[in-house]
């Protein structure tokens, strides 16, 4: 990925052992094995000072002066840029709280010991960094750092969130909206990656399904939306795709020759629709329901006929909206930098921009569960730097064949599934890591 424009931002949330009484306590069973301990608290500081503090000399000892290839690289280099001003409060990493994440009851009862200690919840953010060797490097020895130093815990409330962007820029949007499109169809097999609470448990409300709850999967047509918006501004031809819808009729075996894995196709679990869900996330654009021709009431349109009309789009914040219900926030893949409101608008404060607070131009992926392991967390970086790269940069034919495949494999697991998706996007290592990952959820030991 040497030479990329493309650049990641990423967010670890988890949850640090502290120690508020003095004494020594026992190890609880999870860290018998680790090399770090609790953080312990400074009677001088706040608890949330001494975790902050204590974090970020570690982080800076673990960089040093191996920096990864940073976009901005402080904040004086762009004083002057008010393009670049969105990342102003992000050219260094940041460890603040996420009181979103925290210790659960099941995990506390199941070791006595862990109950000596406050689980403090901490999320820390990097800096946008180009997606190159010396970045994921970086990454790693932070994140590795971290773990090799204190007692952390992802529980099922956390989550690796990682942003895609073009640098300083806007992405392109010919680029976004393929993005777009093909996020839309892959979402039903990415999804397997992920834990079963991720999927249906009270982790999935942190992440809901784009191909099954949003605008588009109710089959609203981009024309509706762009009236709604009153989105006039047009940045870019509708593409076409001239192949006809395909059928969902499998093939008589599997396309594709892959490495071995350990997991069959169709034993990894996807998503149930959730018919009140669906039912809720319906909305009516100008006052009324209209459909994309095709659309079955009471049905998630399908993948082709999403795909086909999310390339009709002509701007981002129509494209935007479709992604989404009337509550974007906690989409897994996450576009609002785009949405009517935001995009492309300079924040102003007393006449003049907001130095310290601009729009972020990056799409969201919030799908993953939270994970301090570093090869676990640039596996999943990798993946989304790729899966935009791909979907950005490949004929539309190409793209229409996957799409294919995909819609496809959302009925029939048994056929196609997601590694065979990172295999055919040469992402065979992060696969394995990731296979690694989901053994580990199902308490298989492959190490």
């Amino acid at each position: 990925m040497a030479g990329s424009r493309s650049s990641v931002g990423v967010e670890l949330e988890f949850v640090v052992a502290v120690q508020q009484k003095p004494g020594t306590f026992k190890k609880p069973a999870m860290f018998q094995d680790a090399p770090g301990g609790p953080i312990v608290l400074d009677s001088t500081q706040s608890i949330q000072l001494t975790v902050r503090d204590r974090m970020l000399d570690v982080i800076r000892e673990a960089i040093g002066d191996r920096r990864g290839d940073r976009v901005v690289a402080s904040r004086q280099q762009i004083s002057n840029n008010l393009n670049a001003w969105h990342l102003n409060n992000y050219t260094e990493w940041i460890v603040k709280r996420d009181m979103s994440v925290m210790m659960t009851g099941d995990v506390l009862s199941s070791d006595p010991n862990l109950q000596n200690f406050r689980w403090y919840d901490v999320e820390v953010t990097s800096p946008p960094l180009y997606a190159t060797d010396r970045s994921w490097d970086e990454l790693r020895r932070v994140v590795d750092a971290i773990r090799q130093t204190f007692w952390v815990f992802c529980p099922d409330t956390s989550g690796l969130h990682i942003h895609y962007g073009r640098g300083i820029d806007w992405i392109p949007f010919a680029d976004l909206r393929r993005i777009a499109a093909f996020i839309f169809a892959a979402d039903p097999i990415l999804i397997q990656m992920q834990p079963e609470d991720r999927i249906t448990g009270d982790g999935a409300s942190f992440c809901h399904s784009n191909r099954l709850y949003g605008a588009m999967a109710h089959g609203s047509p981009s024309s509706e939306v762009m009236e709604h918006l009153n989105a006039r501004n047009n940045e870019g031809a509708p593409e076409t795709v001239s192949a006809a819808n395909p059928s969902q009729n499998p093939k008589s075996k599997p396309k594709l020759e892959r490495g071995t894995f350990i997991f069959n196709r169709g034993s990894l679990p996807g998503y149930t629709l959730d018919e009140d869900h669906f039912r809720d996330s319906n909305f009516a654009f100008n006052g009324r329901y209209v459909r994309v021709p095709g659309t079955v009431e009471g049905r998630p349109v399908n993948i082709p006929l999403g795909v086909r009309e999310l390339l009709t789009c002509t701007n981002a914040p129509t494209l935007a909206r479709l992604m989404r219900d009337q509550h974007p926030a906690r989409f897994a893949y996450n576009f609002l930098a785009y949405d009517l409101e935001l995009y492309r608008r300079v924040v102003m404060e007393r006449g003049m921009p907001n130095p310290n607070h601009q729009n972020r131009r990056t799409i969201e992926f919030r799908q993953n569960a939270g994970t301090m392991d570093p090869d676990e967390v640039i596996a999943h970086a990798k993946v989304v730097v790729r899966l935009c790269e791909y979907a950005s940069t490949i004929p539309l034919q190409e793209l229409w064949k996957v799409v294919s495949d995909l819609h496809m494999a959302e009925s029939h697991r048994d056929w196609y599934d997601v590694f065979d998706l990172l295999t055919e996007l040469d992402l065979v290592e992060e696969a394995r890591v990731i296979q690694r990952q989901i053994a580990k959820y199902r308490g298989i030991d492959l190490d």
